[in-house]
């Protein structure tokens, strides 16, 4: 593979496919051109590194380095082999290579790395700044999505790249914050049926119309107790889950289906 390395198509791969779907900043793609130079066009695919070294060279502080490194492992552009006070030794891969990475990694692990929606305000034009850039980082999102094991919280559908969003259970107009146990991962149509509905209120509509097996509802309100941190076996907890019961088998014939 290395003897047949070409340069010119490496650096399509990087502008057309690496940059875009990874979304790699500005730092992150100068130093992972760096390291192919370092390796890839010197016959090689491990690099030994000194932090120091590359720091110079990159004119960085080595925290900024370190940072960078570790940004650029996680999203599976290289990988450390081993580290001590001298260095460490590097695998850099090259696009095709990561590409075959992320399609073996985990499934949550790949839908937190596709590129989000663009942030909106309520009223639709984009939203000036985030209320927390934490809410847009892949870790963030991937421990939700690893959370809800990949599926909606709602309907319990299997979530799709570029079909899926973070939903806070209580809205941010009631005083919901964008913490994890407000925040659940659900598909796009909950998303945008679920407006400003109490998640409750929204379950029974799933029900009604049939999108959310009636068997399913109480193991969604366990969940959504849990979010809570309330008991999923107190009192109140199974007050209420007979009340959605009852309510959901009253009013089961006056909703039809998908209406």
């Amino acid at each position: 593979m290395l003897a047949h390395f070409q340069a010119a198509r490496v650096w399509v791969a990087v502008e057309d496919w690496l940059n875009p779907t990874l979304r790699l900043t500005a730092p992150e793609r100068a130093l992972y051109c760096r390291l192919v130079r370092l390796s890839h066009l010197r016959g090689r695919r491990t690099v030994r590194l000194a932090r120091q070294g590359i720091a110079v060279s990159m004119r960085w502080s080595i925290a900024t380095t370190s940072r960078y490194l570790c940004a650029l492992a996680r999203k599976r552009c290289i990988r450390f082999r081993d580290r001590s006070q001298a260095g460490m030794r590097v695998v850099v891969y090259l696009p095709g290579e990561i590409a075959r990475r992320w399609a073996s990694a985990p499934r949550t692990e790949r839908l937190a790395f596709f590129r989000p929606g663009t942030a909106r305000n309520a009223s639709g034009p984009p939203r000036a700044w985030l209320r927390v850039h934490r809410v847009r980082r892949a870790e963030f999102r991937a421990r939700i999505l690893r959370r809800e094991a990949g599926r909606c919280f709602y309907c319990l559908r299997l979530l799709t790249r570029g079909k899926w969003t973070l939903d806070h259970i209580v809205p941010l107009a009631r005083g919901g914050t964008d913490g994890t146990d407000n925040l659940v991962a659900c598909c796009v149509r909950c998303n945008s049926s679920k407006g400003a509905l109490p998640a409750e209120q929204f379950l029974l509509r799933l029900v009604q119309r049939r999108i959310l097996p009636r068997r399913r509802l109480r193991g969604r309100l366990r969940a959504l107790a849990r979010l809570r941190a309330q008991e999923a076996v107190s009192e109140q907890f199974e007050t209420t889950v007979h009340f959605w019961e009852s309510s959901c088998a009253g009013g089961r014939a006056s909703v039809r289906p998908g209406g």
